[in-house]
């Protein structure tokens, strides 16, 4: 599927940004950006931010946005977003490898990020596609409690990219049963002292909020006491995703190990 991804700064442009923030996010309209907020993103000099959008027949399908920061070789990944409808089709990871094009450019070596810790598809492209590093954990690092959110504290996962990274096309993947073979799983109530170690988490989140949002509230809390030992005490980081179906079930790994 083709995409026409491009910069954003036509004030029509920018409200359709607005539109699919409230539509991904289930957000109401006092938790979207502002126009003026996004104006403003969009200044080439100084350099303020990016602002990127996808389009499918001529409709917006898909936003990003980035910020600089006080750091002169770092950006900042705000917010990307996908219509339900093509989260499939790779346009996220289009979009992102497109802006770190932008990146480069302006000289950025280094990009953070943060995203939903529990969500697989994010996890992967983060961490597998891109090369990140999931370096912290934050708790409750956005006060919403709406829409898709309701219920369920917004903890997220920082991650540190490099945007020269480059993957091996030889590397060999491990398989999950492999990986299971050899690192213990980790959980509150066994904190091992290994060097490498597995957090598991839902294999489909969203799925999970629907149907048993007091089962997702508690893979939260689970795993926040989790990550919160491992990469803010420990100094361990989230290097590598692992996902797969054993015995007809959906089964998700974050691997942990010194970055």
């Amino acid at each position: 599927m083709e995409f026409e991804i491009r910069k954003l700064s036509h004030p029509d442009d920018l409200k359709d940004v607005i539109k699919l923030q409230a539509m991904v996010g289930g957000l109401p309209p006092a938790d979207t950006m502002s126009p003026i907020t996004l104006t403003a993103l969009t200044i080439d000099h100084p350099r303020v931010g990016w602002v990127l959008g996808a389009f499918h027949d001529q409709k917006m399908i898909s936003f990003i946005i980035s910020l600089a920061t006080a750091e002169p070789d770092a950006a900042y990944g705000h917010m990307l977003g996908v219509l339900q409808e093509y989260q499939n089709s790779r346009v996220g990871l289009q979009m992102l490898q497109r802006n770190f094009d932008l990146f480069r450019k302006d000289g950025i070596l280094r990009c953070y990020t943060t995203f939903e810790p529990l969500e697989s598809r994010n996890a992967y492209i983060y961490l597998n596609k891109l090369g990140g590093n999931g370096i912290a954990y934050k708790k409750s690092h956005y006060y919403i409690d709406s829409g898709l959110h309701q219920g369920m504290p917004q903890d997220r996962l920082l991650v540190e990219l490099d945007v020269k990274y480059n993957p091996d096309p030889s590397r060999t993947s491990t398989s999950l049963k492999n990986v299971l073979d050899r690192y213990p799983i980790v959980t509150p109530e066994s904190m091992s002292e290994a060097r490498v170690v597995l957090v598991e988490i839902p294999g489909d989140l969203r799925r999970l909020q629907k149907e048993d949002p007091a089962s997702a509230l508690a893979w939260r809390m689970n795993t926040r006491a989790v990550f919160e030992e491992y990469l803010n005490s420990r100094g361990m980081a989230a290097v590598e995703f692992f996902s797969d179906v054993l015995n007809g079930k959906r089964r998700s790994f974050y691997l942990l190990s010194r970055p």
